[in-house]
């Protein structure tokens, strides 16, 4: 499956499971800006092959208030490029409290660049944005990480600050067991 057109998805407030199973397929971005926002739902997206979305700005999959796993999740050449935006994560960001348990993936070639121009935060998290306790909501945090790479994925930003070639980490992280991390680089000029 290609995107053919720019696209934004909202699963609001249902507060019931979304489950994805891929079958082991792909959805290509077609180079177009696509994302998903699940807002307090228990999420669980399996066997599913991510490539090809481009100039994105916001993460891939943006959770808020929500439960995920993510299993079998293979995401390859992402890009997210803004100059006038903070970026949050390029394949996955965390808010509101969400958690997310990733297993048996493979993480490779995301990379978000960012360029100051007059916007006062930076760019977060090459593969994952964990945010904090931000406006009175609960930190977010990552379960665990367990038998998935991170590979090749980066951050730039020209500037502005930037944290995390691989992950951005402001909430918690309990496990990361029997993963690669390699290749993942942080680049940031200015601050």
């Amino acid at each position: 499956v290609t995107v053919e057109t720019d696209e934004q998805v909202y699963i609001p407030y249902h507060s019931v499971p979304v489950t994805i199973n891929g079958n082991g397929y792909e959805i290509s971005g077609g180079s177009k800006t696509a994302y998903w926002h699940f807002i307090q739902n228990k999420v669980n997206i399996t066997d599913l092959n991510l490539s090809g979305f481009g100039h994105q700005s916001k993460s891939v999959l943006n959770f808020s208030g929500s439960e995920a796993v993510l299993s079998g999740v293979n995401i390859n050449g992402i890009t997210t490029v803004d100059d006038n935006v903070e970026l949050w994560g390029g394949m996955v960001n965390l808010e509101g409290g969400s958690t997310l348990t990733v297993e048996n993936s493979v993480f490779k070639n995301v990379d978000i660049q960012t360029k100051y121009s007059g916007y006062s935060d930076g760019v977060s998290g090459g593969v994952i944005n964990v945010q904090g306790n931000m406006g009175g909501t609960a930190a977010s945090k990552i379960s665990l990480i367990d038998n998935t790479q991170f590979l090749n994925n980066s951050v730039s930003s020209t500037g502005i600050s930037a944290y995390g070639g691989s992950i951005a980490n402001e909430g918690t992280i309990d496990t990361i067991s029997n993963s690669v991390f390699d290749g993942n680089k942080l680049t940031a000029t200015g601050e």
